[in-house]
């Protein structure tokens, strides 16, 4: 399979009207981040979201977010990993982070909820 065309490496930070909207997949669209057609013979479509109130939303422009459609912070990965320890100091349930945008490596602080 093919990989979308990174369209920008930060996401497209749009005040959204309630409805249908279709997300570029491809990455080739004119009109990021929405799909204008371009994507077509590629193996691409567009990602249809349904947005069910008037809200700021963070379009995915790098193309490679784990979380379709929306930002999750991948723009921000490109080899720049770095190891981190963890040593628990009780015992007691906690949380890593996986959307890698929390202000409390490595564990999440809610921020994947925050529009």
């Amino acid at each position: 399979m093919n990989l979308p065309k990174m369209a920008q490496k930060f996401p497209y930070v749009v005040d959204e009207k309630a409805g249908k909207k279709a997300f570029c997949t491809c990455g080739t669209s004119s009109n990021q981040p929405y799909c204008d057609g371009s994507h077509k013979g590629s193996g691409f479509s567009p990602e249809i979201v349904e947005l069910t109130e008037d809200k700021k939303v963070a379009w995915c422009g790098c193309k490679q977010s784990g979380n379709g459609a929306f930002c999750d912070g991948s723009h921000k990965k490109e080899g720049k990993f770095k190891s981190l320890k963890y040593l628990a100091t009780e015992s007691k349930d906690v949380f890593f982070c996986g959307c890698k945008m929390t202000n409390n490596q490595p564990l999440c602080d809610g921020s994947h909820a925050k529009p």
